[in-house]
C-alpha cells in the first residue's frame, strides 16, 4: 500500500471537526481558511468516508455564497504554492491539493495536516457549521 494510500485512511474526512472555524492554521491567511474549511465541508457532503476529487465547478456548485476568482487564486496556491490572495502577507508551499486534468484532489500532506490540527472528538461531531464567505 502506498504512502498516500495509508494517511488518506488514517484520516477520513469524517474524523476531521468542521464545528469550528479553521482560522490560525499553518496558512495564516483568513481566506485560505474560509476556502479550506469549504472545500471540507463539500468533501463532508459528497463522501464522509473517503477523499474524493473535485472540480473548481463542483466548488461553485457547492457553495451558497457568490464565488469569487479570488477563491480560484487560493486553489491555485494549494497546488503551486505562492500568494493566496493579491494583497496577502502569507505564502503558501506547493502541495497543499493536486491538480490533474482539470480535478483537484486532497494530499497526503493536507490531509496530515487536517488530522493533526483539526481532528473530531472520538465520540463524533454533534453538528455541522455552515459555509463561510468572504
Amino acid at each position: 500500500m502506498s504512502e498516500i494510500k495509508q494517511t488518506k485512511k488514517r484520516f477520513l474526512p469524517l474524523n476531521i471537526s468542521t464545528t469550528t472555524d479553521f482560522f490560525g492554521s499553518v496558512f495564516d491567511n483568513t481566506e485560505s481558511e474560509i476556502v479550506l474549511r469549504n472545500l471540507l465541508l463539500m468533501q463532508k457532503r459528497i463522501d464522509r468516508t473517503s477523499w474524493t476529487s473535485f472540480t473548481w465547478e463542483d466548488y461553485k456548485n457547492f457553495c451558497t455564497h457568490p464565488v469569487t476568482y479570488s477563491e480560484l487564486e487560493v486553489l491555485t496556491a494549494f497546488v503551486n504554492g505562492g500568494k493566496p490572495a493579491w494583497n496577502a502577507s502569507a505564502v503558501l508551499d506547493a502541495g497543499w491539493l493536486h491538480l490533474v486534468d482539470g480535478k483537484y484532489s486532497f494530499s497526503d500532506k493536507m490531509i496530515e495536516m487536517l488530522g493533526d490540527t483539526y481532528l473530531a472528538s472520538p465520540l463524533g461531531v454533534a453538528g455541522e457549521a455552515g459555509i463561510f464567505r468572504f
